[in-house]
């Protein structure tokens, strides 16, 4: 399972609405689920760009997700395994830190998870390091009920942990920093229907303050 976790302000239906529009204008740049990471980061980017707050009135923070699995132990230590391959096997290698929220869920032990997931990423590449100030790379772990959703995205710190409220505040108020690894921001498209290229989108409501927006090209 692949998509995007968005939380809200308690109003799970304009959520729904909002992340529609939000994806439908910036669709056209999801070409696949591999690509997830990059299609978030660029809402982010692109808002702390052009500071647009009519965008994002309810929606609070956006995080993709891709990677699923029990919230477990033994299902996490599975699924990670090759999981975290793409950024920390040698010859890939980066600083990075562990971020990790659990909602309705007493399975997970929150110093357990992230010690054992920095073992495993450190044991991929010796060269992998823990950066708490500005990493290369932030490992988020959301568990909902008993559901465990990955990522790993960049500039986690840049963009205000994938809030777009505070994206838009601090573009408002100081001059946007480049993102680390991008160049600048391409000319903004206009609205498009890219929801249109996606096939079996699914929007999954779990509690008024979360909504998760489920993709498949």
């Amino acid at each position: 399972m692949q998509g995007i976790l968005i939380t809200c302000n308690m109003n799970g239906r304009k959520c729904v609405g909002e992340a529609y529009s939000l994806l439908n204008e910036y669709g056209d740049l999801l070409y696949g689920a591999e690509k997830l990471e990059k299609f978030v980061h660029h809402i982010l980017k692109d808002l702390n760009t052009t500071k647009k707050t009519t965008t994002t009135r309810v929606i609070y923070r956006m995080l993709p997700v891709t990677g699923t699995c029990k919230a477990f132990p033994e299902d996490l230590k599975k699924c990670t395994e090759m999981f975290f391959h793409p950024w920390f096997k040698a010859p890939n290698k980066g600083t990075f830190q562990i971020v990790y929220k659990a909602r309705n869920n007493n399975h997970m032990n929150r110093e357990e998870v992230i010690k054992d997931l920095a073992g495993l990423v450190g044991n991929l590449n010796p060269e992998n390091k823990v950066d708490l100030t500005n990493p290369e790379f932030t490992i988020v772990v959301e568990i909902i009920r008993n559901v465990c959703c990955l990522s790993v995205v960049k500039d986690y710190t840049l963009f205000k942990k994938y809030n777009l409220q505070e994206v838009v505040k601090s573009a408002k108020e100081e001059k946007p920093q480049e993102p680390a690894g991008e160049n600048r921001r391409a000319k903004q498209k206009g609205p498009c229907s890219g929801l249109r290229h996606l096939k079996n989108t699914k929007v999954m409501v779990h509690m008024d303050d979360l909504v998760i927006v489920l993709l498949s090209s």
